[in-house]
C-alpha cells in the first residue's frame, strides 16, 4: 500500500522538470517582451538621427496638454517657411539667452529674407517673438514619446542628483572598504 501511496503523490505532484520548462519559458518571455521594448525605444530614437531629426527631452509643463514634462519628442528640421501655424517647433529664443524653446506657432509672416515668428506655449500666456533667417532650418515636433525622458528629468533635480552621484559613491566605498576588510583577513588566516 505504500507503494500505491507513492505513486498517488508522484503523479499528483508536477515533475521538476515541468516546473524549471515552465519557468524558463516564462523567462525567456519576459527578456524578449523587455528586449523588444528596449530596441522599439532605441529605434525610435536613433532612426530620427539618420534624417537629421534629434529626440529632446521636454523640461517644463509649457505645453501642457500636448506635450508634458518628462515626455520626449522627436523634432524634425525643417524650412521655416514650410512651417504652419498650430505646428509646434523647437527654437533657440534669443530673449533667454539662446535657451532652446518648444512652443506653438501662432503667427508668421515673410519679411525679406527673413520669417518672423509669434510663439507661444498652450499652458502660456505670454509669446515669444523671434525670426529666422528663411534659407536655414528649425525643428518641427512630429512625434512624441510619453514619459520617456522623466529619469532625465528627476536627474536635473536636487534629490535626482544626490541618488545619482552620492548613492553610487557610497556603494563604491562600502564595497572598496569590505574588500580591503576581506584581504585583511585572508592575510591573517594565511600567516597564522
Amino acid at each position: 500500500m505504500t507503494t500505491l501511496a507513492r505513486a498517488a503523490d508522484f503523479t499528483m505532484a508536477p515533475s521538476s522538470g515541468r516546473v524549471r520548462s515552465l519557468v524558463r519559458g516564462a523567462g525567456s518571455f519576459l527578456f524578449w517582451v523587455v528586449a523588444g521594448f528596449a530596441a522599439a525605444i532605441a529605434l525610435t530614437l536613433v532612426v530620427p538621427l539618420a534624417f537629421h531629426g534629434r529626440p529632446l527631452t521636454v523640461m517644463s509643463g509649457s505645453m501642457t496638454p500636448a506635450i508634458r514634462t518628462g515626455d520626449v519628442v522627436i523634432a524634425m528640421p525643417i524650412a521655416p517657411l514650410a512651417v504652419r501655424p498650430g505646428d509646434i517647433v523647437s527654437f533657440n529664443d534669443p530673449s533667454r539667452g539662446g535657451k532652446l524653446v518648444t512652443h506653438r506657432v501662432r503667427h508668421m509672416r515673410r519679411e525679406g529674407g527673413h520669417v518672423n515668428f509669434i510663439t507661444r506655449g498652450d499652458a502660456n500666456t505670454g509669446v515669444e517673438k523671434w525670426s529666422v533667417n528663411a534659407d536655414h532650418k528649425i525643428s518641427r515636433t512630429v512625434l512624441r514619446l510619453p514619459k520617456l525622458g522623466r529619469p532625465l528629468v528627476f536627474a536635473r533635480t536636487r534629490t535626482g542628483l544626490l541618488v545619482l552621484v552620492l548613492v553610487p559613491m557610497l556603494l563604491l566605498g562600502t564595497l572598496e572598504i569590505a574588500s580591503i576588510w576581506k584581504d585583511d583577513e585572508e592575510t591573517e588566516d594565511v600567516t597564522a
